[in-house]
């Protein structure tokens, strides 16, 4: 990156540091408490932005400290401030292939909170008090992934929402959820046809949380350039 303008050291030689954060906002209001939110359309272009919704939600951070004056170049690592969902529905029995790829599904994320305040200096985020909402994931190579705010979802309170062929099934656990800052929140769910009734049943077969990995074919390719 290159500033419009010189840049100098301290005078004195002293350290300094360096932070980032993507997406940038041109008229960042305050650096403690700056107010974010993740998009409800994920699937879609964002507002004013020629990237999807998923890509604009994805608040990358990074902080550098007590760096002495050089002419090297500065090594900014970034990590996702975010927590990330991975939503993958595998086939099970009564479909064909043919049948399964042509049946049509879609995915939300429900009952979560889209805005919040974070705190650039340290990374820290919190979720705000609005109202809960439902996300439209992007459908990502045969699978879905979303943005979420950081935060915990009450037990009993519906998490993802499947709609197969006009028909919604909601997927709820009995504790309560908690969505994870910089970790990738990865659901299995099998959907069985009876062939008997043509009725569907959904079943979460996996559940796990691990750590976000680069998304290497979002962000227009970018995303190499932030980690």
């Amino acid at each position: 990156w290159s500033s419009p303008a010189q840049l100098y050291w301290d005078t004195k030689g002293h350290a300094a540091d360096f932070y980032g954060y993507y997406p940038f906002n041109g008229n960042l209001p305050s650096v403690e408490a700056y107010a974010f939110s993740v998009e409800v359309r994920q699937d879609t272009t964002a507002r004013g932005s020629s990237i999807s919704g998923y890509a604009t939600s994805d608040l990358l951070w990074a902080r550098q400290q007590n760096v002495s004056p050089t002419t090297e170049t500065i090594t900014m690592q970034y990590q996702h401030l975010m927590a990330g969902v991975y939503i993958h529905l595998e086939k099970g029995t009564g479909f064909t292939d043919d049948e399964w790829t042509a049946l049509e599904k879609t995915v939300f994320l429900q009952n979560t909170v889209l805005s919040g305040t974070v705190n650039l200096t340290t990374g820290a985020a919190d979720v705000g008090e609005a109202a809960p909402t439902t996300i439209w994931p992007l459908p990502y190579n045969g699978a879905w992934r979303a943005v979420v705010f950081p935060q915990t979802v009450a037990a009993g309170k519906p998490l993802v929402a499947v709609m197969i062929d006009g028909r919604d099934y909601l997927l709820t656990k009995d504790e309560a959820m908690t969505y994870l800052t910089g970790k990738m929140h990865q659901f299995t769910i099998t959907v069985n046809r009876s062939t008997a009734t043509g009725d569907y049943e959904l079943k979460l077969d996996d559940e796990s949380v691990t750590t976000w990995q680069d998304d290497p074919d979002l962000h227009e390719g970018l995303v190499r350039q932030y980690l």
